[in-house]
């Protein structure tokens, strides 16, 4: 039988990042998208700067019912980024910008792949649905994309 001790629980290794400004009306529906990694034991931080629609106050709300972590953030996106960054303590950082989501559980695979292959970085190109043929064609000119093609062993 294997040694339960040597078990980890990855999940608890993934910091979750939020960077918030100006979309009060989406961050509870981000919130819920959100709830399988709490569930796994990520820390969620949500870092917000003030905003004319009060993104800040929606935010902080959410945190008081979800147990995640509030930073009030300076304005500026990089400024609001570095904020959150330098305030991680886990090994692995996912940023979870407003609309864009991780289904399943991709963040731990990915969280495996680079603690297996002892990388740095892992990418996955985003899947796009509920867009037009023509916006997916805009969005496949990304470089993500060009970088998965080339690694593609197939």
């Amino acid at each position: 039988m294997p040694d339960q001790s040597a078990k980890t629980h990855i999940g608890r290794d993934i910091t979750i990042l939020v960077p918030a400004y100006q979309c009060a009306g989406q961050l509870e529906a981000h919130s819920a998208t959100l709830q399988r990694y709490r569930e796994l034991g990520c820390p969620v931080i949500w870092v917000v700067s003030p905003s004319p629609d009060r993104s800040e106050e929606v935010a902080q709300k959410i945190c008081r019912e979800t147990g995640d972590r509030f930073l009030l953030s300076p304005p500026g996106l990089y400024e609001s980024w570095n904020f959150g960054i330098a305030r991680v303590e886990t090994e692995f950082l996912a940023i979870s910008t407003i609309g864009d989501t991780y289904l399943n559980d991709n963040l731990v695979k990915m969280a495996k792949l680079l603690r297996n292959l002892h990388a740095d970085l892992v990418f996955t190109p985003p899947s796009l649905e509920g867009l037009s043929g023509k916006q997916i064609l805009a969005f496949r000119s990304w470089p993500v994309f060009g970088f998965a093609k080339q690694l593609d062993p197939l």
